[in-house]
């Protein structure tokens, strides 16, 4: 009786045994995947950090660059009212100019006059200081 209940004790010991060894390789197992899922979660909070910084280095690069927009938009509104101002003074200087190149032939016309006047003034008075 004491070599069977030595055996069926013995039975008990080894499924135990292998009982054991199952769960402590189901626990190993565990731990692995765990170890996997937290070096997945420290990678995950890393990159989400580093989304962070981005998304706030591109919000600042973002707010520069409508400022630089509306920079440039504000000196296009003001070089087209130059430009236009500009326009308008060309205009005028070409109205101008053409007014006084027309005083000028004008000018220039009478001169011609007076000298061809005073070529034919000095001709008389020469022949009159001769006769």
């Amino acid at each position: 009786d004491e070599i069977r209940n030595a055996f069926q004790s013995q039975v008990v010991i080894n499924a135990l045994q292998r009982s054991l060894s199952v769960r402590a390789a189901e626990i190993r197992e565990g731990l692995r995947q765990l170890g996997f899922a937290r070096s997945a979660t420290s990678r995950t909070h890393e990159l989400c950090s580093l989304a962070e910084r981005n998304h706030g280095d591109n919000l600042i690069k973002a707010s520069s660059l409508d400022e630089e927009q509306q920079t440039l938009v504000d000196e296009g509104k003001s070089d087209k009212t130059t430009m236009a101002n500009l326009k308008v003074e060309h205009a005028v200087l070409q109205q101008r100019q053409a007014k006084l190149l027309e005083e000028l032939n004008q000018m220039t016309d009478a001169l011609i006059e007076m000298q061809a006047e005073h070529h034919a003034v000095r001709e008389q008075f020469e022949m009159a200081e001769q006769a």
